[in-house]
């Protein structure tokens, strides 16, 4: 297929570089919220594995957040409970056993476009 050591320092060097344009358009020049000592409570539409909640809940306790707390609507029985060991608190609104993926238990599940998210980033 093609993917050796070249291919793939070369992918992770272009994701590299989209995650740093990303934030640089998403922040807009705001300085990093700083965590330390504060409650903090992440919101998700969802999540499946959770890979990416659990990086977040570990980020923040690095960053030292005092309590570290999930918030999402739905999410498989057995990702809801290994996520309790990354987060201080877990909540979840449902964990049904028959989970394909998050977008199912939506109507509406269209992506949030890159303005979109800078509109809601933006204070008011």
């Amino acid at each position: 297929m093609g993917a050796n050591q070249e291919w793939l320092a070369r992918a992770v060097e272009q994701e590299q570089h989209e995650v740093t344009e990303r934030e640089r358009r998403f922040r807009d020049g705001r300085p990093p919220l700083d965590v330390t000592g504060r409650e903090v409570i992440v919101v998700d539409d969802g999540v499946a594995t959770g890979s990416t909640a659990a990086a977040v809940g570990g980020w923040l306790a690095g960053a030292g957040a005092r309590r570290r707390v999930l918030a999402v609507p739905v999410a498989p029985p057995q990702t809801a409970s290994r996520l309790a060991h990354a987060y201080d608190d877990v909540v979840v609104l449902s964990t049904p056993a028959a989970f394909f993926a998050v977008g199912e238990f939506y109507v509406d599940f269209r992506q949030v476009t890159d303005d979109e998210v800078r509109q809601l980033l933006t204070p008011h």
